[in-house]
């Protein structure tokens, strides 16, 4: 690494408040500074006063960031406070997140040197980023891409009652983002008219040439879909009953 030379610190504080020149900075100085009040809060507010917006703590773990944040923020002031790294995340990571933000701030000037002397600019396209996400779906949200019925599923036989009809199907939120819409006390609900479709449907496969109506129905209990996991549902009817959800 090339020798890089450094500069005095330019701000300095006593216990007066008034600012103190690097030249000034003595064994006394220091000697005071470890047995009184650090006025670091006098030093922020006179920093922001003087239109400074950008501030860095280097060091392993941000000690003074969060209070140089809330400063600012009491001062409504438009600034930054970034730090170089933090405990329990890699280091070069929190640098180049450092040197990130440091740069979109215009405050580093040339970073040719991280990238050699191959690399190049690319333009940015001109049209705004849509934030459209393009991740392949798990494998379940696809089961049953082509159901009979969304809501009723795919058929399959029972051996000991081959006179009862029965379909199963998942409710997945995601796929039928829809049931999202009807929400009682903060959670998804299964509204009543899906189980009336679900009926219908059941009884169309089971009286295809027949006309039929749907009487007396009871809803027993709420069924409540979480979020994020599917729920295997379960229809099944008989000719001679009446359609029953499960």
């Amino acid at each position: 690494m090339a020798r890089a030379k450094g500069a005095a610190p330019s701000l300095r504080l006593d216990r007066d408040r008034r600012v103190v020149e690097a030249r000034h900075l003595h064994a006394d100085y220091w000697g005071r500074n470890a047995k009184e009040p650090v006025a670091f809060a006098a030093a922020i507010d006179t920093l922001v006063g003087s239109e400074h917006t950008i501030f860095l703590e280097i060091g392993p773990q941000p000690v003074v960031t969060r209070y140089v944040r809330e400063s600012l923020s009491a001062a409504r002031h438009d600034g930054i406070a970034i730090a170089s790294t933090a405990r329990g995340r890699p280091e070069v990571d929190g640098f180049f997140d450092a040197l990130a933000e440091l740069y979109a701030r215009g405050v580093v000037g040339n970073i040719a040197g991280l990238h050699g002397e191959r690399a190049a600019c690319v333009d940015l396209p001109l049209y705004p980023f849509d934030d459209a996400r393009y991740w392949f779906e798990p494998a379940r949200r696809r089961r049953h891409a082509s159901p009979r019925h969304t809501l009723v599923g795919e058929p399959f036989a029972l051996e000991h009652t081959p006179d009862t009809h029965v379909w199963t199907s998942d409710l997945d939120p995601v796929r039928l983002a829809y049931l999202s819409d009807h929400r009682v006390g903060g959670l998804t609900i299964m509204p009543g008219t899906a189980y009336v479709e679900i009926g219908i449907a059941a009884a169309r496969a089971v009286f295809p040439d027949r006309a039929f109506s749907l009487a007396d129905v009871e809803f027993r209990e709420i069924l409540s879909i979480p979020e994020d996991l599917s729920i295997r549902l379960q229809t099944s009817a008989r000719p001679t009953a009446r359609a029953a959800s499960h």
